[in-house]
C-alpha cells in the first residue's frame, strides 16, 4: 500500500480524575453541540458515590471498606491488625454503612453486631462527601465518552486497546473545544487532554491507515456477526430501531473509508468492500423486519 500525500493532524491522549461535574460536563457540552451532551455519562449511582465516600474517610492501610453480603446494599469498615504472634491478621468490623430496604437515598450507620443504628466519628464527613460524589462521574464513565467523541470526529486509534488516538487537522479545533470543557468539569483540575501535532511520515501515515482498518474492521465483523446470527438462527428479528442505527452506522463507516482514501490518496478497496457487504447484510435484515412486522 502506497501512501503519498502529507496528512496533518494530532496525536490524543488523556489523564482523567474521579472529581468529574456530571452537571457541568453535560451542560457545557449540550451547548457545544448537542450530540456530544448526549454522549455524557450518568452521575455515579448512590451505591458507587457510597462507596467512594466510605473509602475516601475511612481506608487506610489497614483499615478496609469490604461490600456487604448480596442484596444489602452498603459496605463494612474493616479494621486488620497482626495477631498476637505477628503471623496472621485478626479481623474486626468497625461499622457498617448501607441503604435500608424501602428506605430514601440516605445512608445510615449500622453497629455490626446489634444492628442498631450508630452514629461513629466519621459519620458527618461520610455524609458530606457522599454528597459531592453522587453529583460526579468517573474516570472509566468519562473516558469511554471521550473515545466515542473521537470517533464522531473521525479519530483512529492506534493502538488496539484505544486511550492513544489521531485526529485529522480540521477536527482538532472541536476537539480542543472539548478538551477545555472537560478540564474545567474537574474542580481538582485532575482532567487533561493532551495534543501532539503531526506532519506524519511514511511510517506515521501507515500507522494511522492500519489503525483505520484494525478498528473498522473489527465493528464490522460484530455488525455482521449480529445480523447473521438472527437470521441463521431464527431468532426475534432485531427491532426496527437497532437496525436502523446500524444501516447508519455503516453509512458512516463508508463516508469514513472515502474521507480517509481522499486524504491520503490511497485506495483501501478491501476495507471498502467489507463495508459494503455489511452494509448490505443489514440493509436486508431491516427488510426482512420491516416484512414480518406487516
Amino acid at each position: 500500500m502506497e501512501i503519498n500525500v502529507n496528512a496533518n493532524g494530532a496525536n490524543v491522549f488523556w489523564t482523567l480524575g474521579e472529581d468529574t461535574d456530571a452537571d457541568l460536563l453535560e451542560k457545557q457540552l449540550s451547548a457545544l453541540r448537542t450530540s456530544f451532551g448526549a454522549l455524557a455519562p450518568k452521575k455515579n449511582s448512590d451505591k458507587a458515590a457510597l462507596h467512594i465516600a466510605t473509602k475516601k474517610v475511612c481506608a487506610n492501610r489497614r483499615r478496609l471498606v469490604r461490600p456487604l453480603p448480596s442484596g444489602i446494599h452498603g459496605y463494612s469498615v474493616v479494621n486488620e491488625e497482626p495477631d498476637d504472634n505477628g503471623k496472621s491478621l485478626d479481623h474486626s468490623v468497625d461499622f457498617n454503612v448501607l441503604f435500608l430496604q424501602g428506605g430514601d437515598n440516605t445512608p445510615v450507620f449500622q453497629d455490626p453486631q446489634t444492628g442498631e443504628i450508630i452514629f461513629p466519628k466519621e459519620a458527618n464527613e461520610v455524609l458530606a462527601k457522599y454528597a459531592v460524589e453522587r453529583q460526579r462521574c468517573n474516570s472509566h464513565k468519562v473516558g469511554i465518552m471521550l473515545a466515542r467523541i473521537v470517533d464522531r470526529l473521525h479519530g483512529v486509534s492506534l493502538r488496539p486497546t484505544g486511550g492513544y488516538y489521531w485526529l485529522p487537522e480540521p477536527k482538532i479545533k472541536l476537539m480542543e473545544a472539548v478538551a477545555q470543557i472537560i478540564r474545567d468539569a474537574s474542580p481538582g483540575g485532575r482532567n487533561t487532554i493532551y495534543f501532539m501535532r503531526t506532519v506524519l511520515d511514511e511510517n506515521g501515515k501507515v500507522a494511522v491507515i492500519d489503525g483505520l482498518v484494525r478498528q473498522l474492521t473489527s465493528e464490522l465483523e460484530s455488525i455482521e456477526a449480529q445480523v447473521e446470527e438472527v437470521n441463521e438462527e431464527g431468532k426475534r428479528a432485531m427491532k426496527k430501531r437497532g437496525l436502523k442505527t446500524k444501516q447508519e452506522r455503516c453509512e458512516r463507516l463508508h463516508n469514513r473509508v472515502r474521507g480517509y482514501e481522499k486524504m491520503f490518496q490511497t485506495k483501501l478497496d478491501s476495507l471498502r468492500e467489507t463495508v459494503e457487504r455489511v452494509e448490505e447484510a443489514t440493509t436486508f435484515a431491516a427488510l426482512e423486519a420491516m416484512d414480518a412486522a406487516k
